[in-house]
């Protein structure tokens, strides 16, 4: 098997342990409002800072030891390779660290770094999906606020509880069976 094949496969099992994880674990209790609160797993945020450790070190560290591997060559290879996954550790890192969501009887809270904090009352509630691509439940509020809720989120089935019992069946018909199965997975 070729390292590339390899490479993908040890990481598809990864994401799905991870995912796994994420709903077996049950969501945290906000310390300021006493709120169930769902954010990433201690183990997702604990992977990324050591692949950026990772990352830094194996392409620095051959850098600085072997005066041979400074050519230009060697230079615009680490350039491509930085260029490549700085970004998205970038993006990453404040997310895994900083999203979370949190639901009382009346309102869910969704905070982060892209979008700020965002309120919907359940009673707004207009439309949940689920995004295939984003891996992620959209929340849409009817006056056009929406609250995506991501399926590596810890505690995520009792989320799916909360939707059920707050929610008329008919505001979430199109993830209908993915709510029930996590509901139930909880």
């Amino acid at each position: 098997m070729n390292r590339i094949a390899l490479s993908s496969l040890v990481a598809g099992v990864a994401v799905s342990a991870m995912a796994a994880a994420a709903k077996r674990a049950r969501p945290s209790i906000d310390p300021r409002t006493g709120n169930p609160r769902l954010r990433y797993p201690l183990s997702h945020r604990l992977i990324l800072w050591l692949l950026t450790a990772g990352l830094a070190l194996a392409i620095v560290v051959p850098v600085i030891a072997k005066p041979e591997n400074r050519s230009p060559k060697a230079l615009i290879n680490i350039a491509a390779v930085l260029g490549l996954f700085v970004p998205l550790l970038a993006y990453l890192l404040p997310e895994t660290s900083r999203v979370s969501i949190t639901w009382s009887h009346e309102e869910i809270v969704s905070h982060s770094p892209w979008t700020g904090t965002r309120v919907v009352r359940w009673q707004d509630v207009a439309r949940v999906r689920f995004s295939h691509v984003a891996a992620c439940f959209v929340i849409e509020s009817r006056s056009g606020t929406v609250v995506r809720v991501s399926t590596m989120l810890s505690g995520l089935p009792a989320f799916a509880k909360a939707l059920r019992e707050r929610l008329d069946p008919s505001v979430y018909a199109s993830c209908d069976k993915l709510i029930g199965n996590l509901a139930q997975a909880g």
